[in-house]
């Protein structure tokens, strides 16, 4: 498990299992093995029913949020969904 602090100083200082910033391609490029014989838990903000709504009305996509963002990543690694167990807050 990798903890990422987007907002704090020198999160690195807090152990070899926390970074800081956010998590992005190149750091799951460093930590997801070459096999991909494994499970990811993904838990953090997906885009809200608002969002969609707001976005549909004006005739273009939603914007990425922190779920979809890392979906797309690991899809680029080629993780199939079925090695995914996802939990998003705020999409009410």
């Amino acid at each position: 498990m990798i903890h990422t602090l987007t907002r704090e100083a020198h999160s690195e200082a807090r152990g070899p299992n926390v970074r800081g910033g956010r998590v992005r391609l190149d750091l799951l490029r460093e930590l997801v093995p070459p096999k991909l014989d494994c499970h990811f838990f993904i838990c953090g903000p997906g885009i809200s029913t608002f969002e969609r709504a707001s976005a549909k009305a004006e005739g273009v996509e939603p914007t990425p949020r922190f779920l979809e963002s890392v979906l797309a990543d690991l899809g680029t690694l080629g993780v199939q969904r079925d090695q995914i167990t996802r939990e998003s807050y705020g999409t009410v």
